[in-house]
């Protein structure tokens, strides 16, 4: 059985890729709204539906889906494993918000049997916040990847030469800093592209306003692509992945540019660091640093393509090894079948 937030374009591709699944469409969950009458009903509707259905184990993922879906599961006594996929907004900025949300994850996460990180800081963090216990803390790196679907493919031709970034516009993952070392770089290169795939988070307090969005479409040699439904033509077009986030679990746009040998810039931050080597599949740079970002780009830029094309293979080969989505579904099945210390 899987319970999702009603989405008609997502529920028909689920029903049709696996015919026997139990789909349950919830009325109350708003991922991003902070209306607290519509989480208590998001809480009793969870709460209903566990009472009924009397699941074995529930894994629960994202943030409320974590924290009311766990509460919802300690009060019908059902056994469950919460997923960090990451820590969201409200850890990257100090405040009450983030106060109010650590208690809660407190009272939700108690009697989780296990609760899974995708990179080991968010572990160290919950743990030093006394959300969870060291014996609950479980390491899986990521939701994984199908490297069969992004398969390896060669660089495009070295003019022009495309930065690719893939993501939501939002502060946190690092589109200002993107743009601006793009102007930047712009100024030292001329056969050079910025393509942007990605849309706006209306819902999202760290969401770019579309009036910010308007001025930097304007700037030459950028490519905005908007929200992007299959990512694997734009990735195969870039010569290199660039995301400058705040903060991620595991960011997914990274694995996918990885799996098809691409090589990274990203931040030196909890979840990005995990994904590059310097030197040997990217380079990492500072948070907010837009600076030290255009002069990675630069000597991203200033490498021969067959030095960029070894790098990409390392990527590729690090997916395959860490990554690969069926070595992240045994983890979980190997998980499930265990007893929680907790318990």
């Amino acid at each position: 059985m899987a319970i999702a937030p009603a989405e008609e374009d997502y529920e028909s591709k689920l029903r049709e890729a696996i015919p026997k699944l139990h789909l349950h469409s919830l009325k109350h969950l708003s991922p991003k709204g902070k209306n607290p009458l519509q989480d208590i009903q998001l809480l009793l509707e969870l709460r209903k539906i566990y009472q009924k259905y009397k699941p074995s184990k529930v894994l629960h993922f994202t943030i409320k889906a974590n924290i009311y879906g766990g509460l919802a599961a300690r009060l019908s006594h059902v056994p469950f494993i919460a997923t960090l996929t990451g820590l969201g907004f409200t850890f990257i900025r100090q405040g009450m918000m983030q106060n109010i949300v650590v208690r809660l994850y407190r009272l939700a996460l108690k009697k989780a049997e296990f609760v899974v990180f995708q990179n080991q800081d968010d572990a160290l963090l919950f743990q030093q916040k006394k959300i969870i216990s060291p014996q609950q803390s479980q390491l899986i790196p990521g939701s994984g990847v199908d490297s069969h679907y992004f398969s390896l493919a060669p660089l495009p031709s070295p003019v022009p030469f495309r930065f690719l970034f893939v993501g939501r516009l939002l502060f946190d993952k690092g589109i200002r800093e993107f743009v601006e070392a793009a102007q930047i770089v712009s100024k030292s290169l001329d056969q050079v592209e910025f393509w942007v795939a990605g849309s706006i988070s209306d819902k999202n307090p760290a969401s770019i306003s579309e009036e910010q969005v308007q001025k930097w479409k304007d700037l030459p040699k950028f490519k905005w692509l908007g929200q992007v439904e299959d990512i694997r033509s734009v990735i195969f077009q870039s010569h290199m992945l660039v995301l400058p986030s705040y903060r991620e679990g595991m960011p997914r746009a990274i694995l996918e540019a990885m799996a098809m040998g691409r090589p990274i810039i990203t931040t030196d931050t909890p979840g990005c660091r995990d994904t590059v080597e310097a030197g040997k599949n990217g380079w990492l740079v500072a948070v907010k640093n837009s600076e030290e970002l255009s002069q990675a780009m630069l000597n991203a830029q200033n490498l021969p393509l067959s030095k960029l094309e070894r790098m990409g293979r390392n990527s590729r080969k690090k997916v395959e090894d860490t990554f690969e989505v069926n070595l992240i579904n045994k983890s979980y099945l190997n998980l499930i079948k265990r007893e929680s210390a907790n318990t």
